[in-house]
């Protein structure tokens, strides 16, 4: 399954600036997609939905209609992107994409259950997913289940990368690789600046693609941050998960780097020697592969929905609260509770949801907070109430 927002590229959101690495090494591994296939033509939806509810606790009633005749399947359901697809043909089974924003979701829910319930049991007496190590695992030993597509990621915030000058040495072919071909692919001003540019090597179809980008300039953030990707896919997708449970003891940057350097060299050339292989490798690089084995699989709390609303507050809206704040002094000190009670009774399900998400992953009780502080309707609250009922 490939993404169709952003071909090639994560659609990872903006992590907040405050959790962007500040150590001098600053340098991030996360697991950045996941596609799965249960290949069983016995297999249900809802089977696939009592997978994520038993193991991850998320409510089937969360997943809505998805894109429908998507790779040869009919239909799709789709949460907080992880995406559902099924009625394929025969012997097509159940497909699971895991998106960029998916991951970082499932980040979030790893979070939430450590912090709640590291020793609870389920209903089956196995422990819920914690980590990536567990996941993969977990669907490892299912045995209708294979991998289609695995996407790790290696986040540089220090500036060992610079990838307009990656661009230029692969122009000049100062490097040396496993790949048949690269492309590059970015926008740039009249003077030569780039917005974002993205080096491709290998291509779609392959079982193994790098792709190298400057993710801060295409966000438009301000502080540094380029990343570099490794897609395993079809038999590579397998092979790099037995290796990783393989090896659990070893840090996940271990075998990124070890393939990245297998796959992917920039040297300084030699003009007294034609073989490029026997060229010094360029020190930035080695000093990034070194770098890069001491990491762990991060687990960087996503920029979710809360965050995000807030986000917008402050940018968008900040200015306008502080003009009412000061118009009504001495005048009206209801003025924001108003405002406040007025988008209350907007709130709908799925608002609900967000904010039970949020409290519980801190441990706090959304009803309690509601219910405080506004008048609510019995409908709303109810229905909150039997969503949050799980905890």
């Amino acid at each position: 399954m490939e993404n169709t927002e952003q071909p090639g590229l994560s659609n990872t959101p903006v992590v907040r600036t405050s959790s962007v690495p500040t150590s001098p090494a600053s340098l991030r591994i996360l697991i950045d997609w996941l596609g799965f296939t249960f290949k069983s033509d016995e297999t249900r939806v809802s089977d696939v939905l009592a997978f994520f509810e038993d193991y991850l606790g998320i409510n089937p009633k969360w997943f809505k209609p998805g894109r429908k005749n998507y790779e040869g399947y009919a239909n799709s359901l789709v949460f907080e992107n992880i995406n559902i697809y099924y009625q394929g043909a025969l012997n097509q089974g159940i497909h699971v994409d895991l998106t960029g924003q998916g991951c970082r979701y499932l980040d979030f829910i790893y979070e939430k259950l450590r912090v709640q319930d590291e020793k609870f049991l389920n209903k089956h007496g196995k422990l819920r997913v914690h980590n990536w190590y567990d996941m993969l695992e977990l669907l490892w030993c299912m045995e209708d289940v294979s991998f289609t597509r695995l996407d790790i990621a290696c986040d540089d915030f220090h500036g060992y990368l610079d990838i307009m000058h990656m661009f230029k040495k692969c122009l000049d072919g100062e490097l040396t690789m496993k790949f048949r071909s690269w492309s590059p692919n970015g926008k740039f001003d009249s003077d030569g600046h780039s917005h974002g540019l993205t080096l491709y090597f290998g291509s779609k179809q392959s079982d193994i693609q790098c792709r190298i980008y400057e993710k801060g300039k295409q966000l438009k953030v301000d502080y540094h941050w380029n990343r570099v990707e490794l897609q395993f896919s079809k038999r590579r997708c397998e092979e790099m998960v037995k290796q990783i449970l393989s090896n659990k003891n070893m840090e996940i940057g271990v075998h990124f780097a070890g393939v990245l350097k297998n796959y992917l060299t920039f040297r300084v050339p030699n003009e007294k020697d034609s073989n490029k292989r026997r060229w010094p490798v360029a020190t930035w690089w080695d000093n990034f592969l070194r770098g890069v084995p001491r990491l762990q699989i991060a687990s960087a709390l996503p920029d979710r929905s809360i965050v995000k609303s807030k986000k917008w507050i402050d940018e968008q809206v900040s200015r306008t609260i502080a003009r009412l704040f000061f118009a009504y002094q001495d005048i009206s000190d209801d003025w924001m509770a108003d405002v406040l009670k007025s988008g209350m009774m907007k709130l709908d399900e799925e608002d609900l949801r967000m904010i039970e998400e949020f409290r519980r992953l801190y441990g706090k009780n959304a009803q309690k907070v509601l219910k405080e502080n506004f008048a609510f309707t019995q409908e709303k609250t109810s229905t909150a109430e039997n969503n949050g009922s799980r905890k």
